[in-house]
């Protein structure tokens, strides 16, 4: 039979660039200089991205009878939405519209593109396999079902905002737009290989909203923390926005004259 293992070889490993993992970091920077970021208030943004990763370490740990690859996997993408969300929440006052969808349009592409650019960054391209195209997969479809329930869910609180209401109607808009997304997927599993491929479909379901709401959790408690945040976030929901209270004209009392008896 022969021994299995060949001769031994050397080489020379050089560490790869930390460059391309500090793009997202970058891009943060970047966007906190625009004109509408440059407000003391604005460089909260790090506390939810800090948070994200912390969540990010805490899935890794608390998921560990999940195999290492689809493990890394979900932390990416968690983390890459995270990205995305903070590349939303800084560029708000530039997505605003009068128009829904198209606000939503603006919000989707923004989004979407975040989080691609933080997701490549990520990956080892001299390795790519069908979980990196996956991943893009899933990352360009939460960002869609993201921005489509925010829209959906300012649309929902238009006359009546209230945080609690607000993530409540979150949290169902994201369950259904999980629906529409992979109910597709799930019949074209169901006609090739049968029903037992489509079992997990409820379980895709739930992880979605919970990746998707769980990344845009730390964001939404700085916007209803922060007025600088809340007030941007509900001016692209087309909300109610809080205004300063009318100030009154002064009155202008003439001095009283006396008349002589």
């Amino acid at each position: 039979m022969g021994a299995n293992d060949g001769p031994s070889a050397a080489y020379d490993w050089e560490a790869p660039s930390l460059f391309p993992k500090l793009l997202p970091w970058v891009m943060v920077l970047l966007l906190l200089a625009l004109r509408a970021n440059r407000n003391l208030r604005a460089w909260l943004i790090w506390l939810p991205l800090v948070a994200s990763l912390a969540v990010q370490a805490g899935l890794g740990v608390a998921l560990g009878f999940i195999p290492s690859e689809p493990l890394d996997m979900l932390c990416q993408v968690v983390l890459s939405l995270a990205f995305g969300a903070a590349a939303l929440w800084l560029t708000f006052p530039c997505l605003t519209s009068r128009y829904r969808f198209l606000a939503f349009l603006k919000a989707m592409l923004v989004l979407g593109f975040a989080a691609s650019l933080a997701f490549a960054t990520g990956q080892d391209w001299a390795d790519v396999g069908g979980e990196v195209i996956a991943g893009f997969v899933a990352v360009g479809m939460l960002a869609l079902v993201t921005a489509a329930a925010l829209t959906l869910s300012g649309r929902n609180c238009r006359r009546r905002y209230h945080p609690l209401r607000l993530s409540l109607w979150l949290v169902v808009w994201l369950a259904v737009g999980a629906i529409v997304v992979l109910t597709p997927f799930a019949v074209f599993a169901a006609l090739t290989a049968g029903v037992e491929a489509a079992a997990g479909f409820g379980a895709a379901i739930l992880a979605g909203v919970a990746v998707a709401f769980g990344s845009l959790l730390p964001f939404l408690l700085l916007s209803f923390a922060n007025l600088f945040y809340r007030e941007r976030l509900k001016q692209w929901l087309l909300v109610e926005v809080a205004t300063s209270p009318p100030v009154l004209p002064a009155l202008s009392v003439s001095p009283l004259t006396e008349r002589p008896l």
